[in-house]
């Protein structure tokens, strides 16, 4: 678990559309779908396969990428004390405790949050925030 000590005051971050993120998933489907149409296996399950692949492709989409998903979450933010929170499209909003498995670079973010019933990964590719807001939350999680 990261300390983030004496922080000082709160960072807030809407989280947009990401085109890095648009471009890795569909060419990971894409390869995936793929794959699984050259396996020897009756051309039913292929079919039944490739529904379900793009069905969950625009699953995908929709929470990540576009972020239009009922589940999805649209902000982040770090409070004065140092804790982390994220609002979700349906309207609620929740604190979390920064999880040390959350990984950083200097091109992605992945946020892993665990709130008061569940775990979640929120996915900030580099184009999702301004280039400032992107260095300022990657400063802060940095910290230790």
């Amino acid at each position: 678990m990261y300390s983030l000590k004496n922080v000082g005051h709160s960072l807030e971050f809407a989280l947009g559309y990401s085109k890095i993120l648009f471009v890795l998933i569909t060419f990971s489907y894409l390869g995936g779908l793929w794959i699984f149409l050259t396996m020897p296996i009756p051309l039913v399950l292929k079919i039944g396969g490739g529904v379900l692949l793009g069905f969950k492709f625009y699953q995908t989409l929709k929470t990540q990428v576009f972020r239009k998903a009922s589940r999805s979450v649209i902000r982040i933010w770090q409070d004065a004390k140092g804790r982390f929170g994220c609002q979700f499209r349906y309207g609620l909003s929740a604190f979390g405790e920064l999880q040390g498995d959350s990984f950083r670079s200097v091109w992605l973010i992945i946020l892993r949050l665990r709130l008061k019933d569940r775990k979640i990964s929120v996915i900030i590719p580099r184009d999702a925030l301004n280039p400032h807001e992107f260095r300022a939350l990657l400063l802060r999680l940095n910290q230790n």
